[in-house]
């Protein structure tokens, strides 16, 4: 394999490999999709590495197709059950099929096409930085692979012998780099200075794939102990007007009232709607703002989800949102009224309190809110008489937190009553188990109660400077009603046992996470305040510069030219004494020995024509005493050529002496 070639199935494989290291890092594929794709390009890459390439036969290249079709739709209709992800799986196959099996021009071109979708599949699902490494690789390989398909077209469309010069790979390699380099430098140039006028088509190729249905109007028990295992960013959090680290807290979301034995949900209510003012909603009533203690602003980046809500913590105040209204339900809860499927911002100023202490403090409960908070589904006669044995909602609470052992394990078949089974027989489990039980005894006991979901905790990212809150930090606990202190908040759960330190996944996840968090500042939400901010720190930075340096430099300058421009003037002497005999030697000796056997045909009358081979034109020489040896010549070129073999040389001159 000659070094033309060599370079082309290299930056082939490379640009099918980034294509798919894009679909990867969506995280869309399945692991046993990941798997085979990145076994077949490395054995491939192997391949290609020994100079041992081999293809498949067309027989087993039609029978595994016949039997893929088959797949594809066991894939679509049971295993997948998404006809994109099933797309995505026969994108793969078809890469890997013609990966093994070309070796025409339609064929390479074909897998072109294919390396292309790739990239367009990723740009569809994924949504984080992780994209733009794999756009960059997939330019870098495409720039050489175009490269060595124009000089492979230009060598067999002429017909005549290409000369390889030493060191080709690197020549090329250095061009693409050089090339993409290039590209990615105006990209980059034209993306960051333009306005950003085209937001809304980069949110529209951004799917809402990731959607946390635990969080809409209803909670079914077990739903926020799935949601715990992901390690998804949901949100981002930072505080405003310079107020130090964001500290752990409460996030709320929204407070259930209905329970049936198995999910708590809310009954559909209007709500208060509020309108901003000057971009600013009025959360607070005068009482409220006046009340003596610490207050926070923050600013939030909610990820894509799939209800309405907007989490808080403390007691919101002031908030700031471009959104045409917001409503408020009548527990406190606020809403956009439409999905945040392509994410959010919004600004809080929020009264910060002791979680144990009151909310809020309205003189009474009405009777239909209490009413609400009351009803309990048929239970278990152990659960009321358990509850009946605690004097207080905080024993209950500690009863809960050291008795119990906490779990995201479920149980293998649904129980018919959850609660009692948590209570009685598992004795473990996860906030939903543990807030659910907290409220039906409290309620067993006349206490009116409800289930709080949301967020709590997360996890600080120095490098970015904000607060990341994973699906993980997914939470749930209750707050009772109190004559006189209002509604009380409430965490029967006990801390996790196999919470561990952060390790260096975690670092890495934290560099990843603000990465993705300048991505979506930068990139997606890029806005032209944000553009002007950056061309006004830029247009003060190179000013500073000018003023400091320059008038330094300029008598340098002065001075230093014609020393530089004698300098290179010796450098460009030196390498041309030192590179003209290279220059020289860069035929390759069996393109020399060729040129030499076809002047002396030339000058016996026979001229090579551009659009033959060497093989064919010595299969068209005419009938001569010396066309034998002019075929074996042109066998040894063969031989020396693209076999590397070294006796091939000598037998070449000797031949020629011969002719």
């Amino acid at each position: 394999m000659n070094s033309v070639r060599f370079f082309f199935e290299i930056s082939l494989t490379g640009m099918l490999a980034s294509g798919f290291a894009a679909i990867v890092s969506s995280g869309y594929l399945d692991l046993p999709a990941v798997i085979v794709g990145a076994l077949a390009i490395l054995v491939r890459a192997g391949q290609i590495l020994a100079g041992r390439v081999w293809t498949l036969p067309n027989s087993t290249v039609t029978v595994a197709t016949i039997a893929y079709l088959i797949f594809f739709a066991i894939d679509y209709r049971w295993l997948s059950r998404d006809f994109l992800a099933a797309t995505v799986h026969l994108i793969i196959y078809l890469a890997i099929v013609k990966l093994f099996t070309a070796s025409t021009p339609r064929d390479y071109s074909y897998l072109y096409v294919v390396a292309f979708l790739e990239m367009i599949a990723g740009s569809i699902l994924s949504a984080n930085a992780a994209f733009f490494p794999a756009l960059a690789l997939f330019l870098l390989f495409a720039v050489a692979t175009f490269s060595c398909a124009e000089i492979r077209k230009s060598a067999s469309t002429a017909g005549r012998t290409v000369h390889a010069v030493p060191r080709t790979g690197w020549r090329l390699g250095w061009t693409s780099v050089f090339t993409t380099a290039g590209v990615l430098a105006l990209a980059a140039a034209l993306f960051f200075l333009l306005p950003r006028t085209a937001s809304a088509a980069f949110q529209h190729l951004i799917p809402a794939r990731y959607h946390i249905t635990g969080f809409s109007n209803e909670v079914v028990l077990g739903r926020i102990g799935e949601l715990k295992r992901r390690s998804t960013p949901v949100m981002h959090v930072r505080t405003l007007t310079g107020q130090g680290q964001m500290p752990a807290m409460k996030w709320r979301g929204a407070r259930l009232s209905n329970f049936d034995g198995r999910r708590w949900y809310s009954s559909p209510e209007a709500g208060e709607t509020l309108r901003p003012e000057r971009g600013l909603i009025r959360l607070a009533d005068n009482s409220q703002r006046w009340r003596q203690g610490r207050r926070l602003a923050y600013e939030v980046h909610l990820q894509m989800l799939a209800s309405d809500l907007l989490f808080v913590a403390g007691t919101p105040e002031f908030l700031q949102i471009q959104a045409p209204y917001v409503i408020r339900t009548s527990s406190g809860a606020l809403r956009t009224g439409a999905s945040t499927g392509n994410g959010i911002r919004y600004g809080v100023s929020s009264f910060v309190e002791d979680p144990r202490v009151r909310a809020s403090t309205p003189a009474s409960l009405s009777t239909e809110a209490r009413i609400e908070n009351l009803i309990l589904p048929p239970t278990d006669p152990r659960v009321i008489e358990l509850a009946r044995s605690f004097s207080s909602p905080r024993a209950i609470e500690d009863f809960l937190r050291s008795t119990f052992r906490y779990s995201l394990d479920l149980p293998a078949t649904p129980p018919p009553d959850p609660i009692a089974y948590f209570l009685f027989e598992r004795k473990e489990g996860h906030c939903e188990y543990f807030a659910s039980a907290m409220a039906v005894m409290l309620r067993a006991k006349g206490i009116p109660s409800r289930v709080v979901t949301g967020f709590q905790g997360g996890l600080f990212n120095p490098i970015s400077g904000w607060l990341l809150i994973r699906a993980s930090d997914a939470h749930s606990w209750i707050e009772a009603w109190s004559d006189g202190a209002g509604w009380v908040t409430y965490d029967p759960t006990p801390p996790d046992p196999s919470a561990t330190a952060a390790g260096l996944s975690d670092k890495l996840a934290l560099w990843s996470d603000a990465l993705s968090t300048f991505w979506q500042d930068w990139i997606l939400d890029y806005t032209a305040d944000q553009q002007l901010s950056l061309a006004s720190k830029a247009e003060h930075t190179r000013f500073r510069f000018s003023a400091d340096w320059i008038p330094q430099l300029r008598p340098l300058a002065v001075k230093a030219w014609p020393w530089v421009l004698l300098a290179a003037i010796v450098i460009w002497f030196a390498r041309r004494w030192r590179f003209a005999p290279v220059r020289r030697r860069r035929l390759s000796e069996a393109a020399r020995l060729y040129d030499r056997m076809l002047n002396v045909l030339k000058r016996r009358g026979v001229e090579k024509p551009p659009w033959l081979t060497a093989r064919e034109f010595a299969r068209q020489l005419p009938q001569a005493p010396w066309k034998e040896t002019a075929q074996e010549i042109t066998d040894a070129y063969y031989r020396l050529r693209f076999a590397s073999d070294a006796g091939a040389a000598s037998e070449m001159k000797s031949l020629l002496k011969k002719l």
